[in-house]
């Protein structure tokens, strides 16, 4: 008899070494239209329908819109594009799904709410691209 189905999940590898590519350009888009309280989680080995989630909020409706229009463009000049974007038509929570990487965009009350990062609290904290250490 073999292991039991959640015990075949992929093995977790350390983000260091295989970082999906466009991390560090969507987090710069982020960054760049003052998204706040940006967070990413490694969610591999507890799903296997991504590898990361990247999680900010926008203060408006008109923020989430421009995050939500940086981070399509942001992989376009490495020839990627979304696999498939839902909430654009509410602002409230938007999930531009890049298969590897799911960016996820939320108005402050429905972060709160839906609180991904206490529903996923297995999944590790990855330090930003480009965050300054130690200070």
């Amino acid at each position: 008899m073999g292991p039991p189905a959640r015990a075949r999940h992929r093995k977790r590898t350390p983000l260091s070494r295989s970082m999906p590519a466009g991390v560090d350009l969507l987090v710069e888009a982020l960054r760049g239209k003052k998204a706040e309280g940006i967070v990413l989680l490694d969610v591999r080995g507890l799903t296997d329908v991504t590898d990361l989630f990247l999680i900010c909020t926008a203060e408006a409706d008109v923020h989430a819109r421009a995050i939500l229009e940086a981070t399509v463009e942001a992989l376009e000049p490495v020839g990627r594009k979304p696999w498939h974007v839902e909430g654009e038509e509410t602002l409230n929570w938007v999930l531009v799904d890049f298969v590897d990487i799911v960016v996820h965009i939320f108005r402050e009350d429905v972060r709160r709410f839906y609180a991904l990062e206490e529903m996923w609290a297995d999944a590790p904290r990855v330090p930003l691209p480009g965050a300054v250490l130690g200070g």
